[in-house]
């Protein structure tokens, strides 16, 4: 039997994702994105390994677009 790895609280799932734990709550609620948590009565929990996943899933691009001219490019401006 694999060992348990301690759950997080809100608080210390918010602290690694660098959100408040009201938004947190706003996307348990919402379904906004798909990071998965435990229920132990009223305890809301998250399992470490969600978190690191989740926050691998969410890779995204580094740098904003740029123009040809190799300036950022910008909405309604030449």
């Amino acid at each position: 039997m694999s060992e348990m790895q301690p759950l997080l609280t809100p608080r210390q799932a918010s602290e690694i994702l660098g959100v408040t734990v009201g938004t947190l709550a706003i996307w348990r609620c919402l379904h906004r994105y798909d990071l998965p948590y435990k229920k132990i009565g009223r305890l809301v929990k998250y399992e470490q390994e969600a978190v690191a996943a989740f926050i691998d899933r969410r890779d995204g691009p580094c740098d904003p677009p740029t123009s040809s001219a190799g300036q950022t490019a910008r909405k309604g401006k030449i």
